[in-house]
């Protein structure tokens, strides 16, 4: 078999079973109710450019709204849940383990967007967590340092911190500490989803970019890896877009619109179940990706093997049918007169006969 028509058997043999009819993509999608409406069409979904890309969007938008993971009546109710947050914070503040402030009432019915599923509750980070954090830290102590380049952007959640004595970055950064979740407050960082749960720093603290909004949750009654989907959804992003302010270049969401708009609180079992199933589809969605490039690639390499075979096959001249009709037409005149004016100048033979000669 010739190097094209292997690469194109390869090819063919990869769009035979493509990703999204693998046992595993299947059973996902079995196990999660939520995604049966777009199953139908998706393989020429996942095909498009940003294919995959509007699927963890979709994933993303499914999880918040109490449609993706299973909800089990027996789990603790998410107004619980606030209640002992709620004590929590009240006794951190009389220790003055953090600042006293005024919090804003729960979201009404018209500022949420949506219904939410039973045992859910709407609330706001600022309600179940503290926004802007401080750290006490000795300044000689080693600590974690992110500028806005160590920040993963995407829906990962990944940090590459550099490494800082405390008293260097205590003054004029961003505090952070290992369970924050921190969120990219510029252009075009924030559109770029640049926003990560923070674990690993050194000695569990550090400080990061004055481009950073920051929450600290309170107590356990949130999973920070939750809370993280939710500022990673496209409504969150759009909106947030709209209520920027600054020039152009350098327009900065609000604290205010990080702080209070309404967050959708699920039961802390629920959270969990909730970041399981992300966890597993957004892996699910690496695949396609991947296997999508490697079917791409074996395209591109077979089309530029046949443009490369087309382009160097040697060309032979035509073949010509007549000598005379190779030359031009002055050309052929002037070979004719030339042959006319021979005739005339050669001598004619003798009319007369040679006498016999005598004996």
């Amino acid at each position: 078999m010739s190097e094209i028509a292997q690469k194109s058997a390869s090819a063919s043999s990869q769009e035979d079973t493509p990703p999204w009819e693998s046992p595993q993509w299947q059973e996902a999608v079995s196990q999660n109710p939520g995604l049966a409406p777009f199953f139908d069409n998706l393989e020429s979904f996942v095909e498009l450019p940003e294919g995959v890309e509007k699927l963890r969007e979709m994933i993303l938008d499914l999880a918040v709204r109490g449609n993706l993971a299973e909800q089990d009546s027996n789990d603790e109710p998410a107004s619980e849940l606030l209640e002992r947050i709620a004590d929590k914070r009240n006794r951190l503040e009389k220790a003055k383990e953090i600042r006293k402030k005024k919090y804003p009432p729960p979201p009404n019915d018209d500022e949420v967007p949506h219904a939410l599923p039973h045992g859910w509750a709407w609330t706001r980070l600022s309600i179940i967590g503290e926004i802007g954090p401080r750290n006490d830290v000795d300044d000689d102590v080693e600590v974690s340092f992110l500028p806005m380049k160590t920040i993963a952007d995407g829906f990962t959640s990944s940090i590459e911190p550099e490494v800082r004595p405390w008293g260097e970055i205590k003054k004029g950064f961003t505090h952070v500490a290992d369970g924050d979740i921190a969120l990219a407050k510029i252009t075009p960082c924030f559109q770029n989803r640049k926003s990560a749960v923070i674990r690993g720093l050194l000695n569990g603290v550090g400080a990061g970019t004055t481009e950073l909004h920051v929450v600290r949750p309170i107590g356990d009654g949130i999973v920070a890896e939750y809370a993280l989907l939710h500022l990673k959804c496209l409504t969150f992003l759009n909106v947030g877009v709209s209520k920027m302010t600054g020039s152009a270049g350098q327009k900065r969401v609000p604290k205010e619109y990080f702080a209070d708009t309404p967050f959708p609180l699920p039961p802390l079992a629920e959270q969990r179940r909730i970041v399981s199933k992300v966890e597993g589809l957004m892996s699910l969605c690496d695949t396609l990706e991947s296997q999508r490039r490697a079917r791409d690639s074996v395209r591109e390499r077979a089309s530029r093997s046949v443009l490369a075979n087309l382009t160097s096959a040697p060309v032979d001249p035509p073949a010509l049918a007549d000598p005379d009709q190779a030359q031009p037409d002055h050309e052929r005149q002037a070979s004719s007169r030339r042959s006319s004016t021979a005739r005339t100048d050669s001598p004619e033979p003798s009319a007369t006969a040679t006498p016999p000669t005598k004996t």
